[in-house]
């Protein structure tokens, strides 16, 4: 915090407590990943700042936390969380299977069709395995970032409501992936 501005300590010092709280909801039963998840957002976020606090500064003042608390919270590997570019299906596949085995899920998911990784786009992949995760326990939620790329983090259903709190009080739009788009009209 050497050397920055009052007013980006200001949001930095309304930043780290939550995500001090969001580190030990993804992490109830580890300090030491929790205080890694901890360090890695504090670490891209210092990072941000260092590169541009002017930047950091207005896309707060300009409402625009929300997509930089999505981005930062899954570029720094929080939790069981990964990205990938907004038309890889492929990629969607395969992270999705390494949050399952992350999480100790030993689960063949059903997309419906022969090829997911070629018949679905990412967003169908992502809401039809939320709907089968759901029966087990765990949603797998989007996290909008305002760029083009997918955003998703996979989380026990016990912690939903106080996730989804810490999401609202930094404004970050969550996809429920609980219903597919037709894209088609």
């Amino acid at each position: 915090m050497q050397g920055m501005n009052p007013e980006t300590v200001d949001h930095y010092n309304d930043i780290m407590p939550m995500i001090t709280k969001l580190a030990a909801l993804l992490n109830p039963h580890s300090a030491e990943n929790a205080a890694t998840d901890i360090s890695s957002f504090e670490e891209e976020l210092n990072e941000w700042i260092s590169e541009d606090e002017e930047g950091f500064v207005e896309s707060i003042e300009e409402g625009e936390v929300g997509y930089l608390m999505a981005d930062l919270i899954v570029r720094s590997n929080m939790g069981n969380s990964f990205w990938i570019d907004w038309k890889d299906s492929e990629s969607a596949v395969g992270f999705l299977d390494s949050a399952l085995e992350c999480e100790g899920l030993d689960i063949q998911l059903d997309f419906a069709v022969k090829d997911p990784k070629n018949d679905l786009r990412p967003d169908q992949i992502f809401v039809r395995a939320n709907q089968q995760l759901q029966g087990l326990g765990y949603y797998l939620l989007g996290l909008t970032s305002g760029n083009d790329a997918y955003h998703e983090i996979l989380i026990p259903s016990g912690i939903f409501e106080p996730f989804m709190d810490i999401m609202e009080h930094f404004d970050v739009m969550v996809e429920l992936n609980d219903e597919e788009v037709d894209y088609s009209e």
